[in-house]
């Protein structure tokens, strides 16, 4: 398991990234509109935690930001998008714990292959839960393709949203692989050097006559 410090950093960062372009304005903090790691949270917090603490860290910054956001623009506190946002978020999480060890041995390939992966599906999911409960997408196929490629004319295309939220998973998938490499090499680093010193230090003591 990655060490407490990373992964609050991680889980803080991820925290601000959904909430900010919501409570604060600007130009910038409006470019990275959906640049949130919601798959990547999912898939490493079931790959790299332990399951209780992944299953508590995952789902309670989703549901709390969500309901957060709804509320803040006049929604339900949980809502139909909800809904359909967990199902697709708990598929992932339970998909990853079980390619585990085959994500673990393959190690940084296979993760960010399963993050691109976890994204197009949360994408396409939650997209297609948008097409069913809004009233401005026709109820056909190139209403759902509407949804999905350009989205609502008021809107930037909906595509773009996938593309930040994409290479936001990435960037978390990779970021939670370095830190848990880290926290698993360090300790082996400094039990060798440990090792390679006790030769010489019994080299040194003074024979005994």
């Amino acid at each position: 398991m990655p060490r407490p410090l990373s992964v609050a950093a991680l889980f803080f960062s991820l925290l601000t990234l959904r909430l900010a372009p919501t409570f604060t304005a600007g130009t910038f903090v409006e470019g990275i509109a959906n640049f949130v790691p919601l798959t990547a949270l999912f898939l490493c917090a079931a790959v790299y935690l332990p399951s209780r603490i992944g299953v508590i860290l995952a789902f309670g910054i989703f549901i709390f930001t969500d309901i957060a956001l709804n509320l803040y623009h006049g929604f339900a506190p949980i809502t139909p998008y909800t809904a359909i946002s967990l199902i697709a978020l708990g598929a992932i999480f339970l998909a990853s714990q079980k390619l585990r060890p085959r994500i673990i041995r393959r190690r940084l390939p296979a993760l960010l292959g399963l993050t691109l992966a976890a994204s197009l599906l949360f994408f396409i999911a939650t997209n297609t839960g948008s097409w069913l409960f809004d009233s401005a997408y026709p109820k056909s196929f190139a209403g759902w393709l509407q949804c999905v490629i350009v989205g609502r004319p008021e809107f930037p295309p909906t595509i773009t949203f996938y593309r930040n939220a994409a290479i936001a998973d990435l960037c978390f998938s990779a970021l939670f692989y370095f830190s848990y490499s880290t926290w698993r090499i360090a300790p082996a680093l400094a039990n060798n050097a440990t090792r390679s010193r006790e030769p010489e230090e019994v080299e040194s003591l003074p024979a005994n006559h």
